[in-house]
């Protein structure tokens, strides 16, 4: 009996010690790269990858050092996120990705390092469910749970024991032979107690906060409009209007207006200058400056100012170039550019920029007309321009687990609750079983040789 027993235990033990070795091995393939594996998990969240990827499913990515056309990867798009596609094209460095479902291409093109990895295997919809179980107090109470089935069932496991009817003391029934082991339970306290201190070394050597980027956006917006008087039955309603060829015969002067507004969803606090001048160019780089509006002070996000562009001052600057050089051109280009300069606060932080947009119009001796047909480009005559008021902020640091961003401080939290969880289970195995579980299993060991 004591050789089967002792058959058994060393079978167990063999089989015990395989499964370490086969969880260690498992969890270098599957762990993810922040705790040092090669694994990375995307939950698809659209519809692009259609028909093999549905929303929902479980993607397992590898990191590759190549990648090659037809390969499907993960990489990561700094204004979206990570991005599940397929390689069409590569070149200079550069891979060009298009989803199956989709009729386009990405925009944007990565570069070797920016991608993740490539596609291993999926797990159709189970992703679903890991994102039920995405927030850390979710993941957290699993753990205590689980921590608090096995320390009850090992409270619960050990069976009183018989009395000698000779020496009227406990001895231990004999198990059958599909009795468990309690040394099993030993190795399962072993692994969490392992997979307890690898998620505190973890996020115990990550700060819990980390520094972001928290740029502020701005937007200069500016709208140009020209007006003038004219005889009748020239221009539809009588009055040239914004869009319109100004013809020199009829019209000496015109007016001009430009609106201005800084916008922001940060709070703004600016002061500058504004002038508008008229640029004339021609074709050999001579060009001179007309002062419509003089330089005057803005203190103001938002400002409309109104100005007259005089015609006549034009002819003569012309006149005067082309007498005092000889060059005499068929048509010139003339430019109205408002020039505004801003400084002071956006969001609290200091920004200092300038906008000067053009409008243009080409010269000739009977007309000016705009460059570009009004109705097919409205930016002519609304412009824009975009700025970055660079920044940071201090933000909780997290850690990708499985495809989760789990909080750092709520994984210090958990692998102090697991680790305390094993420390407990130690202490109630040890006082049902003692150090030695193998011991436990012969039967008649409590009792004393005779």
């Amino acid at each position: 009996m004591k050789f089967k027993e002792k058959k058994q235990s060393s079978t167990r033990t063999i089989f015990s010690a395989a499964g370490f070795v086969f969880v260690i091995i498992g969890w270098f393939i599957f762990a993810p790269p922040a705790i040092g594996g090669q694994t990375s998990y995307i939950i698809i969240i659209g519809n692009s990858m259609e028909p093999d990827f549905y929303y929902g499913d479980l993607v397992l990515i590898h990191a590759a050092d190549s990648y090659d056309i037809g390969n499907i990867v993960a990489y990561g798009q700094p204004e979206i996120g990570t991005i599940f596609h397929r390689i069409t094209t590569i070149e200079d460095d550069y891979f060009t990705l298009k989803g199956d479902n989709n009729t386009w291409e990405d925009s944007y093109h990565p570069q070797l390092q920016e991608i993740i990895g490539k596609y291993w295997f999926h797990i159709p919809s189970a992703g679903k469910f890991f994102n039920k179980l995405r927030s850390p107090a979710s993941f957290s109470l699993l753990v205590v749970i689980f921590a608090v089935v096995i320390i009850y069932t090992l409270s619960i496991e050990e069976k009183p024991g018989k009395l000698n009817k000779e020496g009227n003391k406990k001895i231990m029934s004999e198990k059958p032979d599909n009795a468990y082991n309690p040394s099993d339970w030993l190795y399962i306290i072993s692994i969490i107690g392992f997979i307890a201190l690898v998620l505190a070394f973890v996020s115990f050597t990550k700060p819990i906060e980390t520094t972001v980027t928290d740029n502020y956006e701005y937007t200069h917006s500016g709208f140009f409009s020209y007006y003038s008087d004219v005889p009748d039955n020239i221009y539809e309603g009588n009055q040239l209007e914004t869009g319109d060829p100004i013809f020199r015969q009829i019209n000496d002067s015109v007016n001009i207006d430009f609106s201005y507004e800084l916008d922001s969803d940060k709070h703004v606090d600016i002061s500058g200058t504004y002038q508008l001048v008229a640029i004339i160019k021609d074709t050999t780089g001579w060009e001179r400056s007309i002062e419509i509006i003089p330089l005057s002070l803005i203190q103001e996000s938002s400002f409309t100012s109104s100005g007259v562009l005089d015609l006549n001052e034009v002819d003569e600057v012309i006149e005067n170039f082309e007498e005092q050089t000889g060059v005499i051109s068929k048509r010139y280009t003339l430019i109205l550019q408002p020039q505004v300069t801003v400084e002071g606060e956006i969001g609290g932080r200091a920004f200092e920029d300038s906008f000067t947009p053009d409008l243009t119009f080409f010269l000739d001796e009977q007309k000016l007309t705009l460059v570009d047909d009004v109705t097919e480009n409205g930016e002519i005559l609304n412009p824009t321009s975009s700025g970055t008021v660079l920044g940071t902020k201090s933000s909780p640091n997290t850690i990708s687990i499985l495809g989760w961003k789990l909080n750092v401080l709520m994984m210090r939290i958990i692998s102090i609750y697991m680790i305390g969880a094993t420390v407990i289970a130690l202490f109630v195995f040890n006082k049902n079983f003692g150090i030695n579980p193998e011991s436990n299993n012969e039967p008649g060991h409590d009792q004393k040789n005779k």
